[in-house]
């Protein structure tokens, strides 16, 4: 058992039994996609971006919210070395699976992985020196909530790290939040709460954290538009950051509507279309924040 402080995690209510709908929805895409997550230059790119905006020292007890198949805690684990340690929690069983599985080549310090909704979870205060959340924060249900409640797990001077993206990000994602509406079927922003650096930094100032940076990496690109037609069948299913919902909110749709949105979803990406291709936005903000005050459980966020 590895310890907090004082205590151990075995004080904190990390595991929970089942998941609610809109969770478990998020874990079954995830556990679908880990077998071939990472394996992209992507992915392991950003969370060792991440790992090194967060600065870690040595020694240090680093948790890593949404952990996955471990990239960014195994990146963790390299900075804080033999005398700290990282935890990993994640929602997708077969992630952590892979995780778990790497972990036993991993020597500089200890990882422990363990299944937990971290809107969930609770530690005792203090418990950790830092907090990561890699290529995840849009799919917690109440962003503010999360941060006010990593704020009070964090030692004084304890740092939080995170990625988001632009709101335009994704152009499939986008264009579908532009034209669900007109079908009866309101999507909200996928990345309305973090979609730009000012607002990732009003988030973490709203739950008591100081020294507030971000920088941007952009890695925008073209898709083909043969490619972003086929994205269609993977983005209508769910499920949809910011729209924590039991379900697809499509569901509803009788045939001939799932049909007529399909073509309002192709009709728009058309008008995108260039002698390049669809322009693909892809800026990726990593957003860094210190504990400056505790955010009190009280606080109306």
């Amino acid at each position: 058992m590895i310890p907090v402080g004082n205590a151990s995690l075995e004080r904190g209510r990390v595991v929970q039994s089942k998941l609610d709908d809109y969770k478990q929805q998020v874990a079954d895409v995830y556990n679908r996609r880990s077998k071939t997550y990472g394996l992209n230059d992507w992915h392991p790119h950003l969370a060792e971006q991440l790992v090194h905006t967060a600065n870690l020292k040595h020694g240090w007890r680093v948790l890593d919210v949404a952990t996955g198949t471990g990239l960014a805690a195994f990146a963790a684990a390299a900075q804080v070395g033999s005398t700290g340690y990282v935890l990993g929690v994640d929602i997708s069983e077969e992630m952590l699976n892979v995780a778990r599985h790497q972990s036993q080549s991993v020597t500089n310090a200890p990882c422990e992985f363990r299944f937990a909704d971290i809107e969930s979870a609770d530690f005792p205060p203090e418990s950790f020196d830092a907090i990561l959340c890699s290529s995840a924060i849009v799919w917690l249900a109440d962003i503010p909530a999360a941060l006010a409640q990593w704020n009070r797990w964090l030692a004084p001077d304890g740092v939080v790290a995170f990625h988001a993206f632009s709101e335009r990000s994704f152009v499939t994602g986008w264009v579908l939040q532009q034209v669900a509406p007109r079908h009866g079927v309101p999507l909200a922003s996928f990345h309305g709460l973090t979609g730009s650096p000012k607002r990732c930094t009003d988030l973490l100032k709203t739950a008591g954290f100081g020294d507030i940076s971000s920088h941007s990496e952009d890695r925008s690109s073209f898709l083909s538009e043969e490619e972003a037609r086929n994205q269609y069948r993977n983005i209508i299913t769910g499920p949809y950051p910011q729209s924590p919902t039991s379900g697809s909110p499509f569901g509803k749709l009788n045939d001939a509507q799932r049909s007529a949105l399909q073509a309002d979803y192709e009709k728009e990406l058309a008008k995108l279309v260039t002698a390049q291709g669809i322009w693909n936005e892809n800026i990726t903000f990593y957003v860094f924040g210190r504990k400056t005050q505790t955010c009190s459980p009280l606080l109306n966020i």
